[in-house]
């Protein structure tokens, strides 16, 4: 695939991903500010290296053995809301390492103003977390079937589909996701860089103008970095590993969409559980009204 080819592949699928939440943009009541009059002039740079991603991916990961093999697992049994706070109180705990995350990445504190920030980070906090999550779950045997949160708390997907909603939906990121991750043997590298084109959307209501086109430039650039290296790292392979790489962003959406929905229409669950329950609420505010957690 030329890298003509690979741009246009790359923005079809952008295409088709935010055509799954469009009625969500039209109905939000956003709208892209129109740039500042005084606002600066942003060169339009190939400002990423695949080091810095990979730099940033490191700080990311948890230090309580969430991702060291050696830790064994604890998992989620008993009722179903059990699963749900696990959920949320898992998301919860990876809120401020995401933040801390997206801050460590140059291009991002360097090149965007704060409430552009802000936006990119709402819009794409849940799909990073997918990311993510997905990545670990490879990593565990396939036979276990289920999802691996954070602090090693193992979801069956037997659970999951104890509680109405949910079970569909951990099934979708197990088949879409999950299963893509652990067949190519996604590597650390190549999940850096997915998540950096998740973060840098383009597509994002209320950024100004001048920063939509450094966004459409990034993204460009970014995959074309993900297609260099599958072609450099795995040779034959390259180009097909790249296009499932590239089509998961469909159904990071597509699975984004889903649990935002799922959550706001999630009732209290344990009124006799106050820490639990404000994970939950907390998380629930987070995709209602972009408010962050404290």
């Amino acid at each position: 695939m030329s890298r003509k080819e690979s741009r246009i592949f790359f923005h079809l699928v952008m295409w088709s991903a935010a055509v799954q939440d469009e009625r969500c943009q039209q109905t939000s009541g956003f709208k892209r500010r129109r740039p500042h009059p005084t606002s600066r002039t942003v060169q339009r740079l190939e400002v990423f290296t695949v080091d810095d991603l990979v730099a940033a991916e490191v700080l990311f990961q948890l230090p309580d053995g969430g991702d060291d093999d050696d830790v064994p697992f604890k998992t989620i049994s008993g009722t179903p809301p059990s699963a749900i706070f696990a959920i949320a109180k898992s998301a919860e705990a990876l809120l401020s390492r995401l933040v801390r995350w997206a801050r460590s990445i140059p291009a991002f504190t360097s090149y965007l103003d704060s409430d552009d920030q802000q936006c990119l980070l709402n819009s794409a906090w849940l799909e990073l977390l997918l990311v993510s999550l997905a990545f670990r779950s490879s990593n565990t045997p396939e036979s276990m079937c289920g999802l691996l949160l954070a602090s090693r708390y193992f979801l069956p997907l037997e659970v999951a589909l104890t509680h109405p909603g949910l079970g569909p939906i951990v099934n979708q990121v197990l088949d879409e996701l999950v299963a893509v991750f652990r067949e190519l043997v996604a590597d650390r590298t190549e999940v850096a860089l997915m998540k950096a084109i998740v973060l840098f959307n383009s597509d994002v209501s209320g950024v100004c103008e001048e920063t939509v086109n450094l966004l459409e430039d990034w993204q460009d650039c970014l995959s074309s970095s993900l297609q260099a290296y599958c072609s450099k790292t795995y040779d034959a392979s390259g180009p097909s590993r790249f296009t499932k790489l590239i089509l998961r962003l469909t159904s990071l959406r597509s699975i984004s969409l889903r649990c935002r929905q799922f959550l706001a229409s999630t009732p209290s669950l344990s009124e006799d559980d106050d820490d639990n329950q404000s994970s939950l609420k907390r998380l629930q505010d987070l995709c209602t009204y972009g408010i962050w957690p404290q």
